[in-house]
């Protein structure tokens, strides 16, 4: 049987490991745009690579939302006995695709910086990345369906 304390304590350490993934991602990218925004010359125009980016990365947040609860559903499952090991091992796997999704979107402001110099891009879709996270990352509300120990918190 697992505690709701058990739970809040796994959702905490999947959510460090989540965001410290999605960190990097954006300190490498900002790094990266950073050294090739001296190259750049002229108004930052917003292109329709850009655009077409934005979009991309919005179907990804969406995809991750389903991703998330798709691989989160086998401890739902009733003939199911869950454990704390289960559960760490589903919530870090689900956390660990959900970062590596939100993480691409800096990659793409990136693309953004690289082909049409739009510094502001890679700021928004940085934002966009640690915002998307910080909306999919695991919370206990995910686990509802999960049957805890009622007689402790």
């Amino acid at each position: 049987m697992i505690f709701k304390s058990d739970l809040i304590n796994t959702i905490g350490k999947a959510t460090i490991v989540g965001t410290g993934i999605v960190f990097c991602a954006n300190i490498i990218s900002l790094a990266i745009a950073y050294t090739r925004a001296d190259d750049v010359t002229g108004i930052e125009q917003i292109g329709l690579l850009t655009v077409i980016l934005a979009v991309v990365g919005i179907v990804d947040l969406v995809i991750g939302a389903i991703i998330k609860n798709k691989m989160l559903s086998p401890l739902f499952d009733d003939s199911v006995t869950i454990d704390k090991k289960a559960l760490w091992q589903h919530s870090i796997k689900a956390t660990i695709v959900t970062a590596g999704i939100c993480s691409a979107l800096p990659f793409y402001g990136l693309v953004a910086v690289l082909l049409e110099g739009n510094m502001n891009a890679m700021v928004a879709f940085a934002i966009a990345s640690l915002s998307g996270f910080m909306i999919l990352r695991l919370r206990p509300r995910d686990f509802n369906k999960l049957k805890l120990d009622q007689y402790h918190n």
